[in-house]
């Protein structure tokens, strides 16, 4: 004679819904993907300002962030800011947009003594 509990825990396996992964793993690795992704990209934009900004410009800035597009960049002093405006109008956006692997929408420039504000 055949167990009929064992015949119903496996129907039981095959129609019932699977339970739901409660488990913060693929959040974890989804996060450590992007994470690295990110980390890889600020990396290029960083080589990419090292190689295609003046220096004398360069040594007045630090980047900071780069978040859907936007690269944002701090600059110690409004001269500063007023020059890499230039330069970024005269071609240097479009030389970045073009070495650059990823997306670049804009470049946004802070005044450091005002990075308390955001």
């Amino acid at each position: 004679m055949r167990d009929l509990g064992q015949d119903i825990e496996k129907l039981r396996k095959h129609r019932s819904p699977a339970e739901p992964d409660l488990s913060i793993g693929s959040l974890v690795a989804e996060q450590a993907r992007y994470a690295q992704q990110t980390r890889a990209q600020l990396g290029q934009m960083i080589d990419l300002w090292f190689q295609l900004v003046p220096t004398e410009v360069r040594n007045h800035t630090a980047i900071f962030a780069l978040q859907r597009g936007v690269l944002m960049v701090d600059v110690d002093s409004a001269s500063v800011r007023y020059e890499l405006d230039r330069l970024l109008r005269g071609g240097l956006n479009e030389a970045l947009r073009k070495h650059f692997r990823g997306t670049l929408r804009q470049v946004k420039l802070r005044l450091a003594s005002n990075s308390n504000e955001n």
